[in-house]
Parts: C-alpha cells; structure tokens; sequence
C-alpha cells in the first residue's frame, strides 16, 4: 500500500505559485503608482502634494483594519478563497484611482490596497509553505524577488505612458487574467503540515521512549 502511494504521481502546485508571484508583482506596482504619477493625481482629484501623500498613507491603515482577522479567515475557509477576495480588492482599488475626482473618494478606496496586503500574506505565504514545505524558504523568498522586479520595471511604464489611466487598465487586465490563474490553479491541501509535523512529534517521542529504555538498560 505504501509503495503504490510512493510510485503515484504528486500533485504540482507551480501554476498557484505563479499566480501569487504575479500577485505580488501586481501589488508592488500598485504600492507605488500613485507616487510615480503624483503630478497626474493632483491633477485628477484637485488636490497638492500633502492630499496625495493622505491617499498613499490610507494604505496602512487598510493592513491595519484587516490584518487581525485577516490570517484566521484563511484558516478558516482555504488560502484560495482568501487570496481571491485580496486580489479583488485589488482591482476596486485600480477601479477607485480611475473613478475618483477628489482626495475623499480616493483615500476610500486606497483603503482596498491595504486590505489586499492583509488577505494577501495571510494566504499567499502559508499556500506556498504548504505546497513546497521542503523548500518553503526559496519558494516565499521569490516573493520579494518578484516584487522588487516589479517596482523596477514600472518607473519605465511610466515613463512610457504618461497617462495613469492607461497604466491602471493594463494592470486591471493583469489582475483578472492573473485571478483566472489563481482560480483554476490547485493548491496544497491546509492540513499537510500538520500531519508532517503529528508525524515528527510521534517519531521524536518514539525516540525518547527508545533512549529510555536503553538507559534504564
């Protein structure tokens, strides 16, 4: 029995991977883009330098609206459903910089990006932790990687399209193609690592009994 186990095929788990590296990527950009079209969001909502900075701030203050409850939701119904829910936020908080035409409007939905980066790490980290527990360092670590490209890349977009707009659409498309990915993507069952680690806890207790025995011996 336990050899046809061993022999069947293991479930691949690369394609949720992937789909979390681009939501990262997609988050970094969007952590940044309103300071990098600053002038342009001025413009749009009315407003100077110190409104703007406003907008960015509500970011946190949107982690820190969900992040209490953010990781016991994951636990609670699946890191799929969760990251799901983040990367919609995402998309109401591109939606609401193209939507708003003052610096209330547009502090109000930057609150989504917050919730985004709550929902985010309470599901993304533990899925891949969960998917590739043997390298769960590497595979969290290219997280960073992706962000960091992301935030490299996008002064560049910028400078190509001068237009805000035009960049939040590209990154709408993004998102949604990258919410199909995650969507249709399978990930590791939550339970895996407890049951590798109810399995460490009895062999290391076997041991200690073994030792024991042999002491008492």
């Amino acid at each position: 029995m336990n050899k046809n186990n061993e022999l069947a095929p293991k479930p691949h788990y690369f394609m949720s991977a992937i789909g979390i590296y681009i939501c990262y990527a997609i988050l970094s950009m969007a952590q940044i883009i309103i300071s990098q079209y600053s002038s342009f969001f001025q413009n749009s909502w009315q407003t100077n330098l110190h409104g703007v900075s406003t907008v960015i701030s509500m970011m946190g203050i949107g982690r820190l609206l969900t992040i209490l409850f953010a990781g016991f939701l994951s636990d609670r119904f699946g890191r799929k459903p969760i990251l799901l829910v983040g990367m919609s936020c995402t998309v109401i908080f591109f939606l609401g910089l193209i939507l708003s035409r003052n610096v209330v409007a547009a502090a109000v939905f930057s609150l989504f990006l917050g919730f985004t980066n709550s929902f985010g790490d309470a599901a993304a980290y533990p899925a891949l932790s969960e998917a590739f527990p043997e390298k769960s360092a590497s595979m969290s670590s290219l997280v960073k990687a992706a962000m960091s490209l992301a935030q490299f890349v996008l002064p560049f977009i910028v400078a190509a399209l001068p237009n805000a707009h035009m960049t939040l659409w590209l990154l709408i498309i993004a998102i949604v193609v990258d919410i199909v990915i995650v969507l249709f993507s399978r990930f590791a069952p939550q339970d895996k690592q407890e049951k590798s680690s109810e399995k460490t806890s009895v062999a290391d207790s076997e041991l200690q009994e073994k030792m024991v025995q042999r002491c008492l011996i």
